[in-house]
């Protein structure tokens, strides 16, 4: 199978090799994957491999084993928590972007020959998605049925908008069972194939935190009531908390000396970290930040509207919803709630973020706002969410601007 040949190959060096799969619930993504892990186990022996399944894009960054020659990451379900109207987060999308420089990360743990090859299996999420497709090796489209007819309107079409591609998707129903064992294969350069497959069952990871990630996830989220309208105040007790934690101490240290203004030279000197890797550990504890922060961050504006004088407000957040519903003076409000961690001077962000405030507006005589905080800048606003553009631009310190 050539493609194997291309994730092994190494040439004395570290490597780094993404596969990027596609493809709707029950499209067979993991059978796949599991699948081609199966055949690098048995390519190259279960004893050269260091395997870790998960939904956490930075365990990548973070569960390297420089012991063994082959680092294999299936970040399975990897955009889980996003929804169909939500782009990606900032700081998600941040560390997508940064996934080549998981090699030098490895080098720095000690890995110095070796392959990393990260499976990444998913729907098509907005913003995500083109960054990976601009490295991966390969891009596997998934789906129950296989027509070529419909498969040449993807190749023709790869810069088309995610929900394109997922009404293909959507549209390529199953009719043939055994087509399960075929996908539509495209390399960096734009050669194409199919790649035929007989499914076979996954190997055992090292590390899976696949369903350990679950089951915290669904335990934090019983979050207690918010009774605070101070993010600062929010997330200065959220970061104490970090510092508690074994795992996160560290990070959240880091984290919080450079939002003070130490520089990483002094904190390398400091920690005998390298400056890489410190800028790693505090996007890491950011976006565990902003994830802690997320939880109650509704809640936390819910309240703050209510001390500005709205009345009747209700959190809503459901699909094709808008997060908070409110009125004052006589007015009908609908919110959209945003938390970035965001570090440069100026944040732009589609106007179809806001789609569902703005339909719920216009179908109910009502004005589309929304409160937005930059966790990186330390700094909200409230505005209305201005029409006639396809970008809703902030600057640090002055807010939207046209």
């Amino acid at each position: 199978m050539k493609i194997l040949d291309v994730l092994l190959r190494h040439n004395g060096d570290v490597g780094l090799a993404v596969v990027y799969i596609v493809g709707m619930p029950g499209s067979g993504k993991t059978t796949l994957t599991y699948t081609l892990i199966s055949k690098i186990v048995e390519r190259v022996g279960r004893e050269r491999i260091h395997y870790v399944r998960t939904r956490e894009i930075k365990d990548v960054f973070e569960l390297i084993n420089p012991e063994r020659e082959y680092q294999i990451f299936f970040v399975d379900d990897a955009m889980k928590k996003q929804n169909a109207r939500r782009s990606m987060s900032s700081e998600n999308l941040e560390i997508y972007e940064k996934l080549p420089d998981v090699r030098h990360i490895a080098r720095e743990k000690g890995l110095k020959e070796g392959k990393i090859i990260i499976f990444i299996a998913a729907q098509v999420p907005r913003g995500v998605d083109l960054v990976i497709r601009n490295f991966a090796k390969f891009t596997i489209f998934k789906s129950m049925n296989l027509y070529e007819d419909e498969h040449r309107r993807i190749l023709h079409a790869l810069d088309i908008p995610y929900y394109e591609i997922v009404d293909w998707i959507d549209g390529v129903i199953s009719e043939n069972p055994e087509e399960l064992s075929r996908a539509l294969i495209i390399t960096q350069s734009g050669r194409w194939g199919w790649l035929k497959f007989t499914p076979q069952n996954g190997v055992k990871p090292d590390v899976d935190n696949y369903f350990v990630i679950e089951e915290k996830e669904e335990k934090e989220e019983e979050v207690e009531e918010v009774q605070t309208d101070d993010i600062n105040e929010l997330i200065r007790e959220e970061i104490k908390k970090m510092k508690r934690s074994r795992k996160w101490k560290k990070k959240a240290e880091i984290m919080e000396r450079l939002m003070q203004g130490e520089t990483r030279l002094r904190l390398s000197e400091i920690y005998g970290i390298p400056e890489s890797t410190l800028g790693d550990y505090s996007n890491q504890a950011m976006g565990e930040l902003r994830r802690r922060i997320g939880l109650k961050y509704e809640g936390v504006v819910a309240k703050k509207l209510q001390d500005m004088g709205f009345e009747n407000v209700r959190r809503m957040g459901g699909q094709s919803e808008p997060d908070i519903l409110a009125e004052k003076d006589g007015e009908k409000y609908a919110v959209s709630v945003k938390i970035y961690n965001y570090g440069r001077h100026r944040h732009s962000l589609p106007i179809s973020e806001f789609t569902p405030e703005l339909k719920w507006a216009d179908e109910n005589g009502g004005k589309a706002y929304a409160y937005y905080t930059n966790l990186r800048w330390g700094e909200s606003y409230f505005f209305e969410i201005p029409r006639g553009s396809d970008l809703v631009t902030l600057k640090k310190g002055k807010g939207p601007i046209n």
